[in-house]
C-alpha cells in the first residue's frame, strides 16, 4: 500500500508540476502578445491624435480666415 500511495504521489507531484509549467508559459505568451498589441495601439492612437490636432489648427485657421 504504501509503494502504491507513493507512486500516485510522484505522479500527481509531477502531473501537477507539468500543469504549472504549461500555464506558466501560457501566461507568459498572452502576457507578451498583450503587451505587443497594447504597444500597436498606442501608436495608431499617437498618429490618431496627431492628426486630430493638425486638422483642429486647419479648421481653426480657415473658421479664422473665413470670419475675416
Amino acid at each position: 500500500v504504501d509503494k502504491s500511495l507513493e507512486k500516485t504521489t510522484v505522479r500527481l507531484g509531477e502531473t501537477l508540476e507539468g500543469t504549472f509549467g504549461e500555464f506558466k508559459r501560457f501566461a507568459q505568451d498572452t502576457d507578451r502578445e498583450l503587451a505587443s498589441a497594447v504597444g500597436k495601439l498606442s501608436g495608431a492612437l499617437t498618429a490618431i491624435e496627431e492628426y486630430a490636432e493638425s486638422l483642429n489648427a486647419y479648421v481653426e485657421t480657415n473658421g479664422q480666415a473665413e470670419a475675416a
